[in-house]
């Protein structure tokens, strides 16, 4: 059945009528889940000038997230390390931030060209970090494991990428092909290759909340936080007798910054309970 126009009232009967709107909510159903393949210059126009298409907008729209993302996961080897590591603690950003902060991890930081694929009908990124998320996190969690339990244990990493460099602007450039797209994952994986070896020497074991973090020269501890917990861990430790006599010097300080240096503060006496035998 094939109609040149849209059919008008009476021309089909109920079985072709069916047949008719089977076919529109299945061809519609084909333009959500299209995928458009493209690549996104970085060096290109980020505003909205002019009178531009939808897909135009969509792009110039794209272009300006992954620039954002490109300053949030860094372009230092030790920035993106950092953010390797943020990446695989939960609840770290939303997913459609966390989507362009792959896309812009997944290539070096002076590529020019970032690869992707959108639907066509909502714009929408087609890929979910959830796997690589996943990946990320098994692997450091072996590592860190195998620091703390003492075992033996490799993350081995398999990531095929090609490169297709080409003279554009007056510049070499490796320009990726748009029918490489499902090699999103490769390419994400080649990178943290990459910044595992050439920070990995920097990558420590945080000695008091067991996470990884980049030190610099003879860090121990990740934040001074955990640094000043450690050490006063150890302190209590080592002079359980001197803890009562420095709580109330700073309960007396305290009191003396409320009420002034001439309050009178009470030593606390331990009652026994009554009818205990002395």
């Amino acid at each position: 059945m094939i109609f040149d126009k849209w059919p008008g009232p009476g021309e089909m009967s109920p079985g072709e009528e069916w047949e008719y709107a089977h076919n529109i909510e299945r061809d519609a159903r084909r333009d959500d889940e299209r995928v458009v393949k493209c690549l996104i210059d970085l060096d290109g126009p980020t505003g909205q000038e002019g009178e531009l298409s939808t897909f135009d907008q969509r792009g110039r729209e794209l272009r300006r997230m992954l620039r954002e993302a490109q300053e949030r996961v860094g372009k230092s080897d030790a920035d993106r390390m950092r953010w390797l590591l943020r990446f695989a603690s939960p609840g770290e950003g939303t997913v459609e931030d966390l989507q362009y902060e792959i896309l812009a991890f997944a290539v070096p930081p002076t590529a020019r060209f970032v690869p992707c694929g959108v639907y066509w009908t909502t714009g929408e990124l087609v890929f979910f970090p959830i796997e690589l998320y996943a990946w990320v996190r098994s692997g450091l969690h072996g590592l860190k494991d195998s620091i703390v339990e003492g075992r033996p244990f490799e993350w081995s990493v398999n990531a095929h990428r090609s490169h297709h460099f080409t003279w554009l602007d007056g510049r070499l450039v490796d320009r990726p092909s748009v029918d490489e797209l499902d090699l999103t994952e490769d390419r994400f994986k080649a990178q943290v290759c990459s910044v595992l070896i050439s920070q990995g020497h920097r990558v420590r074991l945080c000695q008091n909340c067991d996470r990884f973090f980049v030190g610099h020269k003879r860090q121990t501890y990740c934040t001074a936080k955990c640094s000043n917990i450690k050490r006063t861990k150890r302190y209590r430790e080592r002079h359980p007798e001197r803890i009562p006599e420095q709580r109330r010097k700073a309960h007396v300080r305290k009191q003396q910054r409320l009420h002034g240096d001439r309050v009178n503060v009470r030593k606390n006496v331990r009652r026994r309970p009554r009818g205990a035998k002395p």
